[in-house]
C-alpha cells in the first residue's frame, strides 16, 4: 500500500512512482461486487422467545436465536466488497540510475508529483483527477527526449483468497481492447454491468496508439487524459461516453489543472491548523522514525490533520458515496472489512466534518442511508416486528438490509440513532432546510418510532433494552474460549448497554429541540419525554467507573478496543450539555481502565478524543503518539491494527500478518487534533480545553455552528486570542483557557467578535 493516492470523490488513482515501471491502480466508488440480498424473512416472534430466556437468566441460549432463525429460513445474504477497476501500466526509458527521487502530494491541490533524474536530465510527473470533469490528467516531461509505453490491465495483487483470484479471472473473461477516436480503450463486466478505462496520449513526441499499448517516442512533453467508468448497462454506450469526455477536455494541462484546483482548494481552505514553525520541513519516513524512537511532533501532528483532510475531500464528493474504509483506493479485488460499519467506523470518519468546515460532505452520508428508508423499515418489521427504521451495522451501495446476520451485528440498535447525530450536525452547520425536510426529519422521526415499538418497561416502570450490543463486547461473565458463538465475539447480546441508552437519549432529546421550530411534532413530544423520563440513570461499577451494561448482573471486560459505553461524553455532548461533572471521574476511570495489547488505529483515535473532553491534552497526544508508532504506514494510510506484536493493539486476528489498511484512525486522528483546540457543541464553545505542552504556539481557522473561529495561542505566556464572525444570527458561550472566563455572545449574521485573554471578553 506503499502508494501515493489522489482522487476527486467519485474517481480514485494510487500510483508508485517507480522510474521504469510503474502502475496507476484505478477505482470508482461504485464499483463493488459480490453482495447478495434476499427479503428478510419474519422471524420477529423470536423477539419474544429471547426475552422470556433472558428473564430466565438464559442469556447463552438467547443470543443466537434470531441468528439460528434466520439460517433455517436460508436468508441468503452477503455484504460487498469494494475492488479495484483496473490499471494503467507504464514502463519508461531509463537509462542509468536515478537520482534526487522525490515523490510529494500537494494536498492544498490535490496534485501529485515524482521527480528524479536519470544522468544529467530531470524527469517529472504530474498528476490529479479533476474535480470539474472526472478524468485523470497525468503530464510527463523530461529535460532531454525520451519515451514510454502504456498499456491497460488488471491490479497485479496479491491473490490472498479465492474471490480475488476468481474476480480477476472474471475480468480476464469479458475483457476487451479497442480503440476510437485516436484513444485506447479497455472495458470488462461486473456482474452485468460494465466499467473500463478510456486513455489517451498528446504529446510533443511521436504517439502511436493500438488496441492495448500507447507508444510515445522522442518526447519532451506529454499529456494524458484517463477516463474511467462504471455501473453502465450498456458497453458500447458507455465507451462512447468515455471516448467523448476524454476528447471534450482541453488539451492543455495548466487550464485543467486550473479548473480542478479551485474546487479542491475551496474545500481543502475550509480550516487551518498551524503547530509546527521550524523552517524544515521533514519527509513522511523522518517523521515516523522520530515517532517510533521518541514521539510523535507537532509537525507530524499537524501533517497528520492536513493528510486526513486531503484524503476526506478527494475521496468524497457531494453528488457521490460516502467516504469508505479504503477511502477510494482499495488496490485490490477483495478488500476486507471494505464495508461501510456503523457501529463506529462510518461515525469516527465523519467526526471531524463539521468543525472542519466541511459539513457539505456529509451529504452523501445522508443520501446513502436516507436513501434506503424501505429497506430500513423491512429490516425494523421482519427482524423485530417494529414500526421505524432499523439499520444494519454493515452495508454497501449494493446492500440495504441487516448483513451480515450474526449476533454481534444484528442486534445492535443504535445505528439509525448514531447517524442521526450527524445528520442533524449537518444542519445546524447549514441550515439546509430542504435535505433537513426531505431527508434528515423523516430519518430521524422513524428512527424515533423504532424506539417507541421496541423498549419495554421493568417492574419499577424504568425502560429496558434486550436484546441490544454494546460494541462489539461482551460481559466479563462470558469471557471464555468455549463460548464462542459462530461469529467468534464470546456472549455480544446483552441487556441494557450504556451506549444504547445514550443513542436513543440523544435521538429524542434533539426532536423534542426540534419540535420548537416544528410544529408538526408536537403532539409526539409528551411521549418522547416520558421515554426520557423513565431512562435509567447512567451506572457506576465496583471500580467507580461508568458501567458498560446497566444491569448489575453483567461486569466490563476491559480488554477490549471499543470505548461505546463513552457516548454520553463522546461523541455525544450530553455530560457537558446536562452539566453532570459528577460523572467525569467514572467516564475517566472507563477509559482509564481500558488495556494496551487490545486497541486498534481507530480505538486508539477515539480513545484521544475521550481524553480531549476530559481537558488532558497530554493523555490525547499520548494515544496520537502510540498510534504513530504502530499503525501508521509510511504514505500515513492508517492500520486496523499492528501486526508486529508492539503490545499496543490487537495482533491475535487469526494471522500473523493480518492488518487491513482502514482509514478511519486517520480521520478519527483528524478530529483529535481538532477536539484538543477546540470543543463545539449546539450553544457552546470552549478554547484550547485540552492543548497538549507539545503544541507550545499555534494558530487555527475552524467552525462551529454558526461561524468560523481564528485563533491564536502561546501557552508559555497563556495567551490566546480569537476571532469569530458569524454566518447567521447566533447566541453561543464561550469557555477561554486559562480560566479566563465564560461569556454569552449574541452576534448578528457577518457581525465578529475578539477574545484575548489577556484581556478578556
Amino acid at each position: 500500500m506503499d502508494c501515493t493516492p489522489i482522487g476527486n470523490g467519485c474517481t480514485g488513482a494510487a500510483f508508485y512512482g517507480g522510474t521504469a515501471e510503474d502502475i496507476l491502480a484505478v477505482s470508482r466508488a461504485d464499483l463493488w461486487w459480490n453482495g447478495r440480498e434476499s427479503s428478510v424473512p419474519d422471524v420477529s416472534h423470536i423477539l419474544y422467545k429471547m426475552r422470556a430466556l433472558q428473564k430466565e437468566g438464559n442469556l447463552e441460549e438467547a443470543c443466537n436465536m434470531m441468528y439460528d432463525a434466520l439460517q433455517d429460513a436460508n436468508y441468503n445474504t452477503n455484504v460487498a466488497n469494494m475492488r479495484t477497476l483496473g490499471c494503467v501500466k507504464f514502463s519508461f526509458e531509463c537509462s542509468g540510475i536515478y537520482n534526487n527521487y522525490k515523490r510529494v502530494t500537494h494536498m492544498n491541490t490535490g496534485e501529485a508529483q515524482i521527480k528524479y533524474c536519470l544522468g544529467k536530465s530531470k524527469f517529472e510527473r504530474s498528476c490529479f483527477v479533476s474535480r470539474k470533469r472526472d478524468v485523470i490528467i497525468m503530464r510527463l516531461a523530461s529535460e532531454e527526449p525520451s519515451g514510454f509505453s502504456l498499456s491497460h490491465g488488471f491490479y497485479d495483487s496479491y491473490e490472498g483468497t479465492d474471490g480475488e483470484k476468481t474476480l480477476k479471472d472474471t475480468d480476464g473473461k469479458f475483457a476487451q481492447y479497442k480503440t476510437a477516436d485516436d484513444c485506447m480503450i479497455y472495458s470488462s463486466s461486473n456482474e452485468g454491468k460494465f466499467f473500463g478505462i478510456v486513455t489517451k496520449a498528446i504529446s510533443d513526441g511521436l504517439v502511436k496508439t493500438e488496441e492495448n499499448r500507447i507508444s510515445v517516442s522522442g518526447a519532451k512533453d506529454s499529456l494524458l487524459i484517463i477516463k474511467a467508468f462504471s455501473g453502465a448497462k450498456n458497453r458500447k454506450s458507455a465507451e462512447r461516453a468515455a471516448v467523448k469526455a476524454v476528447n471534450s477536455c482541453p488539451l492543455e494541462y495548466k487550464k485543467l489543472f486550473k479548473e480542478h484546483k479551485s474546487l479542491h482548494a475551496r474545500l481543502y481552505n475550509k480550516a487551518d491548523i498551524k503547530l509546527y514553525f521550524g523552517r524544515t520541513y521533514h519527509s513522511n519516513e523522518e517523521l515516523l522514525a522520530n515517532a517510533r524512537e521518541k514521539e510523535c511532533s507537532a509537525e507530524l501532528s499537524e501533517k497528520l490533520w492536513r493528510y486526513g483532510r486531503y484524503l476526506f475531500i478527494s475521496g468524497v464528493n457531494k453528488n457521490g458515496l460516502p467516504f469508505p474504509l479504503y477511502g477510494l483506493w482499495p488496490c485490490g479485488y477483495e478488500r476486507v472489512w471494505s464495508q461501510h460499519v456503523g457501529n463506529e467506523n462510518v461515525e469516527i470518519i465523519h467526526w471531524h466534518a463539521a468543525v472542519g468546515g466541511l459539513s457539505e460532505l456529509i451529504v452523501p452520508l445522508i443520501k446513502f442511508y436516507c436513501g434506503k428508508t424501505e429497506k430500513f423499515k423491512e429490516n425494523a418489521k421482519m427482524l423485530y416486528g417494529c414500526n421505524g427504521i432499523f439499520v444494519g451495522a454493515y452495508l454497501s451501495p449494493e446492500n440495504s438490509l441487516a448483513t451480515p446476520h450474526v449476533p454481534v451485528i444484528l442486534h445492535f440498535l443504535g445505528v439509525a440513532g448514531w447517524l442521526s447525530r450527524h445528520f442533524y450536525e449537518y444542519y445546524l452547520c447549514t441550515k439546509d432546510e430542504k435535505t433537513f425536510e426531505e431527508n434528515i426529519l423523516p430519518f430521524m422521526t422513524e428512527a424515533a418510532n423504532f424506539y417507541e415499538d421496541y423498549v419495554y418497561e421493568d417492574k419499577n416502570g424504568m425502560i429496558e433494552l434486550y436484546p441490544a450490543v454494546s460494541p462489539e463486547n461482551t460481559p466479563l461473565e462470558y469471557i471464555d474460549v468455549k463460548r464462542r458463538t459462530a461469529n467468534g465475539n464470546a456472549m455480544p447480546v446483552t441487556k441494557n448497554p450504556t451506549i444504547e441508552f445514550a443513542i436513543m437519549k440523544e435521538l429524542l432529546n434533539n426532536l423534542v429541540e426540534i419540535s420548537k421550530t416544528h410544529p408538526a411534532l408536537n403532539n409526539r413530544v409528551p411521549k418522547w419525554k416520558k421515554m426520557l423520563s423513565k431512562i435509567p440513570e447512567y451506572m457506576i461499577n465496583e471500580s467507580g467507573a461508568v458501567a458498560e451494561w446497566m444491569d448489575k448482573s453483567e461486569h466490563d471486560y476491559y480488554a477490549h478496543r471499543h470505548l461505546s459505553h463513552l457516548y454520553p461524553l463522546f461523541p455525544g455532548t450530553e455530560i457537558e450539555d446536562s452539566q453532570r461533572l459528577d460523572l467525569i471521574p467514572a467516564f475517566k476511570k472507563a477509559v482509564d481502565m481500558r488495556e494496551m495489547g487490545f486497541m486498534t488505529g481507530w480505538s486508539l483515535a477515539h480513545m484521544s478524543a475521550i481524553y480531549a473532553r476530559l481537558k488532558d491534552g497530554e493523555k490525547v497526544f499520548e494515544s496520537l503518539n502510540m498510534l504513530a508508532k504502530v499503525c501508521l504506514l509510511d504514505n500515513f494510510f492508517t492500520l486496523h491494527n499492528d501486526y508486529r506484536g508492539m503490545g499496543i493493539t490487537a495482533t491475535d486476528m487469526g494471522n500473523e500478518t493480518f492488518a487491513p489498511v482502514q482509514l478511519d484512525a486517520l480521520m478519527g486522528a483528524v478530529n483529535a487534533v481538532q477536539e484538543m483546540l477546540i470543543f463545539v457543541s449546539h450553544k457552546k464553545v470552549k478554547l484550547l480545553p485540552a492543548c497538549p505542552k507539545n503544541f507550545a504556539k499555534g494558530k487555527a481557522k475552524l467552525h462551529f455552528f454558526d461561524g468560523t473561529v481564528n485563533m491564536r495561542w502561546d501557552l508559555k505566556t497563556e495567551n490566546c486570542r480569537a476571532e469569530f464572525t458569524a454566518i447567521r444570527d447566533t447566541a453561543f458561550t464561550v469557555e477561554l483557557p486559562f480560566n479566563k472566563g465564560i461569556k454569552k455572545i449574541i452576534l448578528k449574521a457577518k457581525e465578529k467578535y475578539i477574545v484575548d485573554t489577556k484581556s478578556g471578553f
